[in-house]
């Protein structure tokens, strides 16, 4: 009994973000490898990914310190949970964080990315985080893999093609 708990214990905290508590980048690789083996037998359902990357990380790290880039980071994680509150948002990199859109999520995703954008104005006009944010819809037919429906968010949050090292298909 002793060993089942502790390999749950273990299996939640490699679930899990030490720093923000969301979902973890290794939870993240679990729920690709579903959704890729749903889309290879044509079972997937409608998904969505929505890519945020924190803006000005750096610069709070060379200025202020590395604690208040974690806050910083903290921040944002609360700010993307909050808008996202239906769906599970991972921790991908140290300033990148992916939420997975799903049903009521996915039905609303375009108000939500508005509702993303909002937050951005207001903190930007109150000197809080804020975090570029890209979308990208599922296509059957044309998505081989989730890494694809990943790149494209990835690109359309930071305005630029997709990161080369972002493993596809």
């Amino acid at each position: 009994m002793q060993r089942v708990h502790e390999l749950n214990a273990a299996r939640e905290q490699a679930n899990r973000d030490a720093l923000t508590g969301v979902k973890s980048k290794h939870l993240y690789v679990e729920t690709e490898r579903d959704i890729n083996r749903q889309i290879s037998e044509g079972t997937a359902s409608d998904f969505s990914i929505t890519i945020c990357d924190v803006n000005w990380l750096k610069q709070i790290n060379d200025t202020a310190g590395h604690a208040a880039g974690d806050e910083l980071i903290r921040k944002a994680a609360m700010e993307i949970c909050n808008v996202f509150e239906h769906s599970p948002v991972f921790r991908y990199g140290g300033e990148e964080f992916a939420a997975l859109l799903r049903g009521r999520d996915w039905k609303r995703r375009r108000e939500l990315m508005e509702q993303i954008t909002s937050v951005n104005r207001e903190n930007k006009r109150t000197g809080g985080v804020v975090v570029a944010c890209g979308l990208a819809d599922y296509q059957p037919g044309e998505d081989a893999c989730m890494a694809d429906v990943f790149a494209r968010a990835d690109a359309a949050s930071t305005s630029r093609p997709s990161r080369a090292s972002r493993k596809r298909c």
